[in-house]
């Protein structure tokens, strides 16, 4: 098969909103973790395409081998399989675990990123006993739209990327009010989520912060 049928995919496990013990479900960016200078950006953890998974993309989908990055979510596959390979994803969510053979746990990577040392110069955003008050819940499953003309693909550029979306649910308020408050947390409103135009551009939020495309994603179908 040519290397030109091939496009580069890539899936992530967003988590776009938290919800308040008063019952308001609040959008949120978190500052890059690196370099503050780059977007703020959704909140994002794992899914992980482990060698079975691998395994069965070259199988029934033609992926590429070496378009597999490590155990992350991405792979090259041929562009006529891509909505199949859509309609995939959202089966192996949920189909039974033991036979599933991709990972989409978002917690584990999420309880490292929220409790450790990931933010630069910053304290965590919580504790480790503070989790256990963080509850996930499933949104839905989106492709981004394509990037408007002359933006950024964003991520690491991959042409087609999907996005499992989550919100939490904080059952402690002290919990919530930590989250919000921390510096690498930025609440956001409706309308400054729809200055990326449904994914498709850098946004901006009121204080001049740039947002990432992948905030304020609608669910596109070529």
């Amino acid at each position: 098969m040519k290397k030109t049928n091939l496009v580069d995919v890539s899936v992530a496990n967003l988590i776009t909103g938290m919800k308040s013990p008063d019952g308001e479900i609040i959008s949120f960016a978190v500052r890059h973790p690196s370099d503050p200078v780059k977007p703020w950006q959704a909140l994002s953890a794992g899914p992980k395409f482990p060698e079975k998974a691998r395994d069965f993309l070259i199988t029934e989908f033609g992926a590429d081998l070496e378009g597999f990055m490590n155990d992350d979510a991405r792979c090259r596959i041929p562009e006529s399989m891509v909505a199949g390979f859509h309609h995939w994803l959202n089966d192996q969510f949920y189909i039974l675990e033991r036979l599933a053979v991709m990972e989409w746990e978002p917690r584990p990577e999420l309880r490292e990123r929220m409790t450790g040392k990931y933010w630069g110069d910053l304290p965590s955003i919580i504790t480790d006993a503070d989790f256990e008050s963080v509850v996930l819940h499933n949104s839905d499953l989106v492709r981004q739209p394509p990037p408007e003309e002359g933006s950024s693909p964003g991520g690491r550029g991959a042409k087609v990327r999907l996005f499992r979306r989550w919100y939490m649910t904080i059952l402690d308020e002290k919990v919530a009010s930590k989250i919000i408050n921390h510096p690498a947390v930025l609440t956001l409103t409706e309308a400054e989520l729809a200055t990326t135009k449904g994914g498709r551009c850098i946004g901006w939020a009121k204080n001049g912060v740039r947002l990432a495309n992948n905030l304020g994603v609608v669910g596109w179908l070529e």
